[in-house]
C-alpha cells in the first residue's frame, strides 16, 4: 500500500511535467509561448481568489480551503497530462 506521502510526492512529480506542454499563447508581452504549470497555476490562484469574493454558495457551502472549485482546477491540470504530448 503507498503512503499518502509518496502518493503526494508522485503527485507533485506529475505536476512538474506540465513545465514542458507547451500552450498556443504568448506570454503577454513577451515572444515566449506560456507553458501550462504557468498556465494552471494562474487558473488555480483565480479560483482561489473568485471563491473568496463569492456570494454564491460552491458546492454547498461558501470559501473552504482548499475549496471544490480550486481542486477542480488542479483536477483539470492533472488531466491535461494525461492528454497533452509534451513538446
Amino acid at each position: 500500500m503507498t503512503s499518502d506521502i509518496q502518493r503526494i510526492f508522485d503527485f507533485m512529480i506529475e505536476l512538474d511535467k506540465l513545465k514542458f506542454v507547451l500552450r498556443k499563447t504568448k506570454l503577454l508581452g513577451s515572444d515566449r509561448y506560456e507553458n501550462s504549470a504557468e498556465h494552471s497555476w494562474q487558473v488555480c490562484m483565480l479560483a482561489q481568489l473568485l471563491a473568496q469574493e463569492s456570494t454564491v454558495p460552491i458546492n454547498g457551502g461558501f470559501y473552504k480551503s482548499p475549496d471544490p472549485v480550486t481542486l477542480l482546477s488542479c483536477k483539470t491540470a492533472c488531466l491535461t497530462l494525461r492528454t497533452v504530448t509534451p513538446v
